[in-house]
Order: structure tokens, then C-alpha cells, then sequence
């Protein structure tokens, strides 16, 4: 699965386009014109049908959602925005598509010489006034259709865009202290060992407001700082949209220091927490508000505060503390009760 929001699942060799259909674009049979959030795509079907769909599967019924209505015989065909406005489809004809003749129209034109078809986030698709988005200038033809999703029935599965990871802060937390001190002349070693408790914090925000309706909570890695890199845990974590979730657990450590003859040392363990934002995008089994219940894409941007990089340091009292001899080591903490 990609993070490029899943192209429909019935393996066409198309072109894919993403929101914006430009004018005087040939728009042939088995391209896909894909909504910026996933959730929506338009294709030419084998028999001169314009379709737009809900999901990710033109071959579900459920997941139709508006038809040109006008299927002809199979062959090839192409939809194209023309400069006077009018979206149509044409059928080509003769040795390889040298002519073609008219399948179908929106019969809506308009003056100007700019124009654009585009698959909007709610499911219409529209021809509209203008280059793109970015300097629209009114509505010419759409659909009329729209359909929302309502709700999350099932997750699917999450896939994590972990090279466009964020981590928004890191800082050092004091765990623990302990002031060893030797009494003996000779050199004894002392054995650091204790018990902190840690705490790890999951949130998911889903860029589309959707009840989530599942029966069980779906579970999965999450991504996690370990060091400088970023990478998923092997512990499963329940998806919990628009919700955090804390987590607690313990971390023995145990690991030996030599301290000199009538000296002692200060020792203290930190813990490092990262905080860190991970796009996502959800394979879900989502309902819409019509009723309809059909597999889709949702976008989202996962958030997570998780510890790591435990660390000891240990300063010399001589008899004052000498931070100048301070010296630290990683320790290697053990999960447990």
C-alpha cells in the first residue's frame, strides 16, 4: 500500500491524475481522477461510461455514486474538458483512433478559454472556471452528487509515513538518584541498580470528522524514537482516533561503577522523551451518509511522546562534587512488572 492514497483496486494500467483534470487533456478509458483525500475517483469505463465512485473498488456496487448514465459498445474512448466549457465523451473510431465521434456531454459551455474538471473532497465533480483551484472563477457543470463519510466501521490497516516524521520536542527527565559512598581504603565496586516507571503516550487525528464505530479496537505498531532513528514498535497499540492513549510500564536497570577508597560518587539516571508527528493513512471499511458501506482511505497525522535513551552519570565527591570528572554510560533497561 501507498501512502499516495491507494489507487482503485481492480489493476488498470491508467494514468493517474490527482484532483485537477486540465483542459484539452485527453482523459481515456481506465485513467482515474482521484480526490485529494482519498476518498473519491472518477474513471472511464470500457463502455463510454463517465463513473464516479466512493472507496477505493469500482467493481463494488455499493461504492458507485454517480453515472453518466449512457453506456455504448466497448471500445476505446476519452473525456476531455473543452476550451468552451463542455465536459464530453467521445468514442474513437477508425485505424488506430484517427477519428472519433460524440458519446456524450455535460452541454454546458461558457465564455472565456480557461477550464478545468476536478474531483472535489466530497465527492461532486465539477468543471469549473479558471487553471486550477488556485484561481477558480465559478462553477460551470458538476455532478451534484456528494456523500460524506459518516463513520469508521473497521480499520484495515495503518501505514506510517515515516520519512516525513516530525519530532516536535525531545528533553531529558531525571529518574532517579543515588549517592554511593565508600568508606573502605580499598577500591569497591557498587552495583546501580533500581526500578523507574515510564510512560508512553499514541494520539491519532484523522483529517475527516467520522464517528468510530468498530466493534474491537483495531492493533498495530506505532512509531517510536529509538536513538536518532525513527521506527515502529513491535508492541501492539489499539487505534484510538481523536483520543489519547497512555500507557505505563516499568524498566529495571542494573549496572556496576567501581568507586575509590574514602570517596563517593553522585549517580543519577535520565530518561529522554521525544514527542513526534507521523502522517498516516487508514485502510478503512468506512459507512458514508447514505447508507452506503464500502472500503476507503483516510488521512490523518499520528502524534507520540515515547522514552528511550536511558542514561547514567555518575559525578565524584572529593569531598566536593567535581563535575569535571563526571562520566556517563547508556544503560540497557529490561521491561518488566
Amino acid at each position: 500500500m501507498s501512502l499516495q492514497l491507494l489507487p482503485p483496486s481492480s489493476g488498470r494500467a491508467g494514468r493517474r491524475f490527482d484532483g485537477v483534470l486540465p483542459m484539452n487533456t485527453a482523459f481515456r478509458t481506465g485513467d482515474i481522477l482521484v480526490a485529494g483525500n482519498g476518498l473519491y475517483f472518477a474513471t472511464l469505463r470500457a463502455d463510454g461510461t463517465f463513473a464516479v465512485f466512493r472507496g477505493i473498488d469500482d467493481n463494488d456496487p455499493a461504492a458507485l455514486l454517480w453515472s453518466s448514465g449512457r453506456p455504448g459498445e466497448t471500445g476505446p474512448y476519452f473525456a476531455i474538458v473543452q476550451s468552451d466549457g463542455n465536459f464530453c465523451v467521445y468514442r474513437e473510431t477508425g485505424d488506430e483512433g484517427s477519428g472519433f465521434g460524440w458519446h456524450w456531454g455535460s452541454q454546458m459551455t461558457a465564455k472565456g478559454n480557461a477550464f478545468y474538471g476536478t474531483m472535489q473532497e466530497d465527492g461532486n465533480f465539477s468543471v469549473r472556471k479558471g487553471q486550477g483551484p488556485a484561481d477558480s472563477c465559478g462553477l460551470i457543470w458538476a455532478t451534484g452528487a456528494t456523500d460524506r463519510v459518516e463513520s469508521i466501521v473497521e480499520v484495515l490497516h495503518i501505514e506510517y509515513d515515516l520519512g516525513n516524521a516530525c519530532v516536535l520536542r525531545t528533553s531529558p527527565s531525571n529518574v532517579y538518584n543515588e549517592t554511593v559512598v565508600n568508606c573502605d581504603k580499598d577500591q569497591k565496586q557498587h552495583r546501580l541498580r533500581g526500578t523507574i516507571s515510564v510512560t508512553t503516550t499514541t494520539a491519532w487525528n484523522n483529517d475527516i470528522t467520522a464517528r468510530y464505530s468498530a466493534d474491537a479496537h483495531f492493533r498495530a505498531p506505532v512509531p517510536v524514537v529509538d536513538g536518532e532513528a525513527i521506527e515502529l514498535t513491535g508492541a501492539p497499540t489499539p487505534f484510538l482516533p481523536d483520543a489519547a492513549f497512555s500507557a505505563s510500564s516499568s524498566w529495571h536497570f542494573d549496572t556496576p561503577v567501581d568507586v575509590a577508597p574514602n570517596a563517593s560518587l553522585r549517580s543519577a539516571v535520565s530518561v529522554t522523551y521525544s514527542t513526534i508527528s507521523v502522517p498516516y493513512v487508514l485502510l478503512a471499511a468506512l459507512r458514508f451518509e447514505s447508507g452506503a458501506r464500502v472500503v476507503g482511505p483516510l488521512k490523518g497525522s499520528f502524534r507520540g511522546t515515547n522514552p528511550h535513551g536511558t542514561r547514567a552519570s555518575f559525578v565524584p565527591h572529593d569531598p566536593l562534587p567535581d563535575n569535571a570528572r563526571m562520566f556517563e554510560r547508556r544503560l540497557q533497561v529490561r521491561a518488566g512488572n
